[in-house]
């Protein structure tokens, strides 16, 4: 049962509550102050993360139970899996996620909407921070360390980041201490550092969002020029798997 109420706020504080209404998840002033409210409340612990999983092709039962048990350890209660046209071989081979102590939620794109759009498009099934993970990747590090980190930053968003071989990163990315200050996908002068496909991202992330785009090109190099970029720089075993 919900209660009305009246408040003062400051005015500073209304506009960031405003900037959260988006005309979909959060529809008016009201809805912004209890999704702020919800996200206070629910405290600094991740429960919720997004799979993408639409263009992977090479998704076997032990690769995507490998991903689903990863999350478990790491305290994801429900995972939503942003499969595709995949969906209906993960669900065959994971179903609700039961076994593996895990909710499974899928999320149907009648058309690749990009890993921005998809993102977008789960707004209404989330109500506070939480994971993205790239399927086609494997990592090997305290997911919790990078929570902590994306808490006390207060981050819209903190991107994982670790070192390689220039021949294999995939990025053009500059840091000024733990800032992402520029972020270039797919630059021909490419750095030792690179996106590790591991993201957390506050609520506020969906105002930033299109409902169809890429996070790799059309919202991390806006984030980071924004300096709303944050990167945690880990040194465990990561691998992209091609």
């Amino acid at each position: 049962m919900k209660e009305k109420l009246s408040i003062s706020v400051e005015k500073e504080l209304i506009k960031k509550a405003d900037s959260l209404i988006d005309g979909v998840g959060v529809r008016n002033r009201s809805q912004a102050f209890e999704h702020v409210l919800k996200s206070y409340f629910s405290g600094n612990d991740i429960t919720d993360a997004i799979v993408l999983l639409g263009r992977y092709e090479k998704i076997s039962k032990e690769s995507i139970a490998e991903i689903v048990e990863k999350l478990r350890e790491t305290g994801i209660k429900k995972a939503i899996i942003a499969g595709a046209k995949n969906n209906s071989k993960i669900f065959s081979m994971i179903e609700n996620g039961e076994k593996y102590g895990v909710k499974i939620e899928y999320l149907n794109e009648e058309q690749l909407l990009g890993t921005a759009g998809c993102v977008k498009s789960a707004q209404k099934m989330l109500e506070s921070a939480f994971l993205v993970i790239a399927g086609d990747t494997y990592f090997d590090f305290e997911i919790e360390k990078m929570e902590k980190y994306h808490f006390q930053k207060k981050s819209i968003a903190t991107m994982g980041v670790t070192a390689v071989k220039l021949e294999d990163s995939t990025d053009s990315i500059g840091l000024e201490g733990e800032k992402i200050i520029s972020f270039n996908y797919g630059a021909g002068q490419k750095t030792h550092i690179t996106n590790a496909g591991i993201y957390i991202f506050s609520p506020e992330i969906f105002s930033q969002l299109p409902s169809k785009g890429s996070l790799e090109r059309d919202i991390f190099p806006k984030l980071a020029k924004e300096g709303k970029l944050y990167a945690y720089a880990f040194y465990k075993e990561w691998k992209h798997n091609e």
